[in-house]
């Protein structure tokens, strides 16, 4: 939820989010 933004401001950020991402689907 608090991604959107962050992507917005941070680009780069969007990786380290997507990366969180996955760690917690597995």
């Amino acid at each position: 939820v608090e991604r959107l933004p962050v992507d917005v401001l941070n680009p780069n950020q969007k990786n380290k989010v997507l990366v969180l991402d996955t760690r917690l689907c597995v």
